[in-house]
């Protein structure tokens, strides 16, 4: 037999499943006012625009930490991925001055200037990456795919 110590306690719990299971259920959060609700931080508020060449700026005025080069080799994978090789291109520079040992880099570099038909610089940033790691499939391959010049 329960007592009703045992109910109460096992109420609550109950209570608490089911106000757990109906914030699910609804969904939670309203679609327009978000969990903070109207007038807080991001409740119902958009994000202006921004601009494709404010961003570019932006991104470029932006000074990297010292010895902090993979910020610039993250950078261009990123606008790589958009298809913003022109960007890609001086950001993968940019790592490379600071550290001209990275095969990755000048395999990344060979892409985007593949992709902007600039084929004599992506075929000599593939050499570049193949001096430093000979016999790479990956960099074998992209430079396979390269026109004949």
């Amino acid at each position: 037999m329960i007592n009703s110590n045992q109910w109460r306690k096992n109420g609550r719990y109950l209570v608490f499943i089911l106000l757990f299971l109906s914030f699910f259920i609804t969904g939670g959060c309203s679609a327009n006012h978000g969990c903070l609700g109207p007038g807080s931080n991001g409740g119902g508020r958009t994000a202006l625009p921004i601009d494709a060449d404010d961003l570019a700026a932006f991104i470029q005025s932006v000074k990297p930490v010292y010895g902090q080069a993979d910020n610039h080799y993250r950078l261009g994978r990123f606008f790589q991925k958009q298809g913003r090789h022109a960007i890609a291109v001086d950001e993968f520079l940019k790592y490379l001055a600071l550290d001209s040992g990275n095969a990755k880099a000048f395999n990344a570099l060979g892409v985007s200037y593949d992709f902007l038909g600039n084929y004599p610089l992506a075929m000599a940033a593939y050499n570049e990456a193949l001096v430093l790691k000979p016999r790479c499939a990956h960099i074998l391959n992209n430079m396979g795919l390269l026109p004949i010049i």
